[in-house]
């Protein structure tokens, strides 16, 4: 009588078993850390979209305007401030009085655009993520009432990761 050899123990079967599981688990770490990875990248590129498109639409206003007429950190007036603030409503103006002024606001995790009276409020939602804008009047120790430029800083935020730009403005409307 001839002897099957062809099946496999019960031993060959174990190890089998065991070296399919490691590399399953190992599979399965890799897989899992690539797909963390992939939303860290999609909420970096994200959040650096955001940035640009805010950033880039401000400089068109900032470089048609001609001066600051109202800036708003918390509850009060910061005109007369020669240093760096956080940065509620913004005004400047843009045209012959200050009927004319481009207006952003920072509400609710979002930055808002207008156009009309200093006073008025900016409606146009810009975008989203917004954890801060701050502005400094340039070129240091001068104030807002009297600056010709500004370094803005934006700070956006999404599921705990900070993106930071800086950038220098210059106002060249009259």
């Amino acid at each position: 009588m001839k002897k099957n050899t062809s099946a496999f123990t019960t031993a060959e079967l174990l190890i089998s078993l065991g070296i399919v599981s490691i590399i399953a688990a190992f599979a399965i770490t890799v897989l899992t850390v690539n797909f963390k990875n992939a939303e860290l990248l999609r909420n970096d590129s994200e959040l650096e979209f955001h940035s640009q498109y805010i950033l880039n639409f401000l400089s068109v206003k900032v470089m048609e305007a001609g001066e600051i007429v109202y800036i708003k950190s918390g509850q009060s007036s910061a005109l007369n401030y020669g240093r760096e603030v956080a940065v509620d409503k913004v005004a400047f103006r843009y045209g012959i009085d200050e009927r004319y002024c481009y207006i952003f606001e920072v509400r609710n995790d979002k930055i808002f655009y207008g156009n009309g009276s200093m006073n008025d409020t900016a409606n146009a939602e810009l975008g989203t993520y917004v954890s801060e804008l701050k502005m400094a009047p340039y070129p240091e120790g001068t104030k807002f009432r009297d600056a010709k430029a500004i370094i803005v800083t934006l700070v956006l935020l999404k599921n705990g990761r900070n993106y930071e730009i800086h950038q220098v403005y210059y106002m060249r409307g009259s």
